[in-house]
């Protein structure tokens, strides 16, 4: 499995950036699907077509930068430590460690460290916001019928 890389720092954009950002996403369209990018090399003359999931990938990380948010690349089996974990998650490290223990987040061990895959630590976001919209939704059904939305 791969680390985080240690150069992989967060682009932060200047307002420049923020600005071409924003200009480059509005020529991407917001559905790849029958679209055709290619990119030139002006050198030997050689064009390379783009697939459509690289041009949602690229306007997704343009729309980012544009609204002037840090963005950062990270490889789906990267592993983080808890404390990494807890970072990206904004809880304690903690918390991550009794998500580890529980088995809500799958770990696994480096000598006595432990190590988590960030596809895994994503599933388990992606898990609870569901969960937190259910939840929501089941709420907003409830105060329906009992009348306080009229």
């Amino acid at each position: 499995m791969s680390r985080i890389p240690a150069n992989d720092t967060p682009l932060v954009p200047s307002p420049e950036i923020v600005k071409a950002a924003r200009a480059l996403a509005e020529l991407l369209p917001p559905e790849a699907a029958g679209v055709r990018l290619s990119l030139l090399d002006p050198a030997s003359g050689s064009a390379a077509e783009l697939p459509p999931a690289v041009i949602g990938m690229l306007r997704q990380f343009l729309e980012q930068l544009g609204t002037g948010r840090s963005v950062s690349i990270v490889p789906a089996e990267a592993e983080l430590t808890p404390n990494e974990a807890a970072d990206y998650l904004a809880v304690s490290r903690t918390f991550v460690l009794k998500l580890m223990d529980t088995g809500q987040i799958p770990f696994r061990r480096v000598g006595s460290h432990r190590r988590l895959r960030f596809c895994d630590l994503r599933e388990y976001e992606n898990s609870q916001r569901s969960r937190a919209n259910a939840a929501m939704d089941e709420m907003a059904r409830i105060n329906q019928e009992l009348g306080l939305y009229e």
